[in-house]
């Protein structure tokens, strides 16, 4: 009996290997036939598959090579364009900055905005304002150093600036980023110093109602990091107002809204910046004035606002805005 001929792929493997190699010589050396249908030998097994496969020649590797080339050239295509697609698809879904998708952040759907605040200037015109630097300065840190800038794409720097600041030092903050907001005069509280005595304007910042949230940071503020998180802080969040039994003080006080938010930290009562008093808040129930958050709504603006004229008997105006606000969102 003849034995089976081998097929192409298994000759062209069988080259590729020492012993099978040498058995295929040794085949060949035997010259083995094959028998037709007749039983007659018809011609060697291997030779005819010998004849069947051969070193494929230059011009057939080189089409095979064309052909092949093409193939990954339409496959790199093809990929590329995918990716494209899938970009343009997810755009306005993915902030490429900050690697987060408002489909699982909602926040990006929202509008935030740092807020501070600049008087004109009260001072010895000889003498630099210093309040207008420290806004330049945190402006630079806020949108442009690269340690604690935005990368957000839907946070604002604004500064509310009551009438009477130079045009000049206007400008120049807006070409320095800001989007700049002018605020009514309020000066109705007596202030300890005659340079707070627009401090209570600040309130008119929770008209900013085009924000989702805002945070308030005195312009005297040193940032020591990024701080575009405190937005989704899990403190920053609207609450209901507390159902508090009115005492004799509360008597000819506003309804406060259904509904805010209000955040802040407490007030280290001095600059001991190597030991924190940790304890501030839980003693003295008071927190500083100049970093707090708010969703800005007209409720909570009238709610407060009505305050200005509440003071007697209430709290101290000696630090203006400050204690106001801490009478009002008190516990």
């Amino acid at each position: 009996m003849p034995e089976t001929p081998l097929l192409q792929e298994d000759f062209s493997s069988m080259l590729e290997d020492e012993p099978q190699r040498e058995s295929v010589n040794r085949r060949l050396a035997e010259d083995e036939f094959m028998l037709d249908d007749k039983g007659n030998k018809s011609g060697s097994i291997i030779r005819a598959k010998w004849q069947d496969w051969k070193t494929p020649s230059t011009d057939d590797l080189y089409k095979e090579w064309h052909v092949f080339s093409q193939l990954s050239i339409v496959r790199v295509a093809a990929l590329v364009l995918l990716t494209f697609l899938l970009a343009w698809f997810a755009r306005g879904q993915y902030d490429v900055v900050s690697g987060m998708s408002s489909l699982s952040d909602p926040s990006l759907n929202e509008r935030y905005a740092f807020v501070t605040f600049l008087n004109p200037y009260f001072g010895d015109p000889d003498e630099e304002d210093v309040y207008y630097t420290n806004v330049r300065m945190l402006i630079y840190q806020t949108l442009h150093a690269k340690e604690t800038r935005i990368t957000r794409p839907n946070i604002d720097f604004v500064v509310a600036a009551v009438p009477g600041l130079r045009h000049d030092n206007w400008d120049r903050l807006e070409k320095d980023g800001a989007i700049m907001r002018e605020v009514a005069i309020d000066d109705v509280l007596a202030p300890t110093l005659d340079r707070w005595k627009y401090q209570v304007s600040k309130l008119e910042i929770l008209t900013f109602t085009d924000y989702d949230k805002i945070l308030f940071l005195d312009a005297d503020t040193l940032m020591m990091a990024a701080m575009e998180d405190v937005f989704v802080d899990a403190g920053a969040v609207v609450v209901k107002s507390l159902n508090m039994t009115k005492n004799d003080n509360m008597l000819n006080e506003p309804e406060p809204p259904a509904d805010y938010l209000w955040a802040s930290v407490d007030d280290l009562m001095g600059h001991d910046y190597n030991k924190r008093k940790r304890d501030a808040w839980s003693r003295y129930r008071y927190f500083n004035g100049g970093f707090w958050m708010a969703r800005p709504a007209m409720d909570l603006y009238n709610y407060t606002k009505a305050f200005t004229g509440l003071a007697e008997g209430r709290y101290n105006t000696g630090f203006n805005e400050q204690n106001l606000l801490n009478y009002v969102m008190r516990r």
